[in-house]
């Protein structure tokens, strides 16, 4: 090769490095309001989106089913919350712990952390998933729900919780992607 082509090449190499390098700091140098809103504006369009969800479920059940239907909903998501705050906490954790150790980490010990969290969340999701699935009746004569209801929102709870390990997967898959400093991809991920 040229000698004039290989110090380009070179050259190309060192900015493509020094801008990842500046794109990873960016949240650490400068003022901190632009930063934080260029890291959290994905992320609240990304929690709006998925409320936006929420929203057209229960209009749908509310515009094509009855009113039992809709309570049935109701109570059937005030019980799934208790479900969603554990799987919250772990995936805000994860990334947390993954954020902590990514500046001293080397890249594998990064991965086998992700690794081990991802497994550990899988299992955490598994086990809540089964423990809903067997026990939705109780927990929805805990609340007190109405039997004319109950049938229904026992039903709602285990289809939601069928798919709660997946769930728990994406939400912390999306932290770790978010915990290395990229807000965008699970907002991307979310509209998609």
């Amino acid at each position: 090769m040229p000698l004039r082509l290989l110090h380009f090449m070179n050259r190309r190499r060192t900015v493509i490095s020094q801008s990842k390098t500046q794109s990873q700091n960016a949240l650490l140098a400068g003022p901190v309001r632009p930063a934080l809103l260029r890291f959290a504006g994905p992320i609240i369009l990304s929690m709006v989106a998925t409320q936006l969800y929420t929203v057209a479920d229960t209009m749908i059940v509310g515009l094509c089913l009855d009113a039992n239907a809709l309570a049935a909903v109701s109570n059937a998501s005030t019980v799934l919350m208790v479900f969603l705050f554990v799987s919250g906490g772990m995936e805000l954790g994860g990334g947390l712990l993954l954020a902590a150790r990514r500046p001293t980490a080397a890249p594998d010990e990064l991965s086998a952390a992700a690794y081990n969290l991802l497994f550990l969340d899988a299992a955490l999701g598994l086990v809540m998933a089964g423990a809903g699935l067997a026990g939705a009746e109780w927990l929805l004569r805990l609340i007190r729900t109405p039997d004319a209801i109950l049938p229904q929102a026992a039903e709602y709870i285990r289809f939601y919780l069928a798919g709660l390990p997946f769930l728990m997967l994406y939400d912390l898959s999306k932290q770790l992607v978010m915990a290395c400093g990229n807000s965008k991809t699970p907002l991307y991920a979310v509209l998609a």
